[in-house]
């Protein structure tokens, strides 16, 4: 890690710190807990694996990518963002991670970039790993290929990581949730339309 990578990864460190100390408003109310369990319970086994079987390979990418490329430190701060249900979770998994995962909020990574720009992702790698528990009623009909069963509404677990190829890799895994579990209809599918 170059000393330029070292000072944005501890300023992100700092900011979080700072930014996580001061009130929210939160304009819906909680999940059941049904769904957080559940949601909980996919993101750990999604993150288990990308620990244990796809960074590696994604960091050997960039650290390819980084001989043929000026200005990108081949060994990157690595940043997992994820959602409020899946944060404490994540924290979890990586905290004995030796390559010092910082885990966060989208938002937060996104704020953290407004003040600390790097556009060409020359000092960090960014995943996310997260499960849209709610998809507005505009979007339940985007998927006829994949009906849902009586009672089932439509997850998203959307997966990625931006920084170590020149195209970010993304994947988006369709799921049902009848209340108690979630099944996967389709491993991967496109989206046409998104929101936040």
């Amino acid at each position: 890690m170059t000393p330029e990578t070292k000072a944005w990864r501890e300023g992100l460190i700092a900011f979080l710190a700072s930014d996580r100390r001061r009130p929210r408003h939160r304009s819906t109310p909680d999940p059941e807990p049904a769904v957080i369990a559940e949601a909980q319970r996919f993101v750990t086994v999604s993150i288990r694996e990308w620990l244990a079987e796809t960074l590696a390979r994604q960091l050997d990418r960039r650290r390819e990518r980084a001989e043929a490329v000026a200005g990108l430190d081949p060994d990157p701060a690595i940043l997992l963002t994820t959602t409020p249900l899946g944060l404490g979770i994540a924290e979890q998994l990586v905290a004995d991670d030796p390559r010092g995962i910082v885990c966060l909020l989208e938002v937060e990574y996104r704020r953290w970039c407004r003040i600390e720009p790097d556009e060409q992702l020359a000092h960090h790698v960014t995943a996310w790993n997260w499960v849209k528990t709610s998809l507005p009623k505009v979007r339940q009909g985007d998927f006829p290929a994949y009906p849902l069963g009586s009672g089932e509404h439509y997850w998203l677990h959307r997966t990625g990581i931006a920084g170590t190829t020149e195209e970010e890799v993304r994947n988006t895994a369709l799921l049902a949730f009848d209340g108690t579990r979630s099944r996967v209809l389709t491993a991967s599918t496109v989206e046409t339309r998104f929101e936040d």
